[in-house]
């Protein structure tokens, strides 16, 4: 075990860890396999949030399982290409650094891609042919409104979205596009709650084929789009 700033790290593992720890006095929370969190990661503020993306990139041959992380993204691109065909663009929300993009450039070869991420650190090390920006935890998104036809959102929504930012995605959405993202452990019951705060309404619902706890979804701008 090691400690890497806010969160713990495990360095060797054999077999399932706790969901649970008690350590320095303290209770820990497990994401995903080896890092434990002071807090449920659905909890973190923003600046916590951009803390664990950038500790899982720096360790990502410790901390990023890649078949799982394939599969995930394989479903969830295929998912986007059965509801909207082909897009004119897409934004890569939450690109971190870009490993995503590879996959939807294979399925959507004609589409603009775009990508926004609230870490520096992360942007630093993107996919240097895409446009990227950076973000802060409160938006906005600096894309005039009713000019993105597809959001994408790979391993973003098992954090809790300020409201602001969420609202932010059916503003730039044209009105038939769609924000299609995984969502993975305890924010699944209150998805739909949450996507309606932001203006979006959840139309589509599916866990990723053998990936237990890994889920992708579809959602579209409601009504006006504009959060309750």
């Amino acid at each position: 075990m090691s400690r890497s700033g806010s969160f713990l790290v495990l360095e060797r593992i054999s077999g399932s860890a706790p969901r649970t720890l008690r350590f320095e006095g303290s209770r820990w929370f497990r994401f995903m396999d080896r890092v434990y969190s002071p807090r449920p990661v659905h909890q973190l503020p923003p600046e916590q949030v951009r803390e664990l993306c950038e500790l899982r990139l720096a360790r990502s041959d410790l901390l990023i399982d890649d078949r799982l992380y394939e599969k995930v993204v394989r479903e969830l691109t295929a998912t986007a290409a059965a509801h909207i065909g082909s897009p004119g663009t897409i934004l890569d929300f939450g690109t971190g650094d870009g490993r995503a993009i590879p996959f939807y450039r294979a399925a959507f070869a004609d589409s603009r891609i775009h990508g926004c991420d609230m870490s520096a650190a992360s942007l630093r090390r993107r996919d240097a042919r895409a446009q990227v920006v950076q973000i802060s935890g409160d938006g906005p998104l600096p894309f005039r409104g009713g000019t993105i036809d597809l959001v994408l959102a790979a391993f973003v929504f098992h954090f809790s979205l300020p409201v602001p930012l969420l609202a932010e995605i059916p503003r730039v959405l044209r009105a038939d596009g769609a924000l299609v993202a995984s969502v993975y452990g305890p924010l699944v019951p209150s998805l739909a709650s949450l996507l309606r705060a932001g203006g979006l309404e959840l139309v589509r619902l599916r866990q990723v084929g053998a990936v237990p706890g890994h889920f992708v979804f579809t959602a579209t701008p409601a009504g006006d789009g504009r959060p309750e």
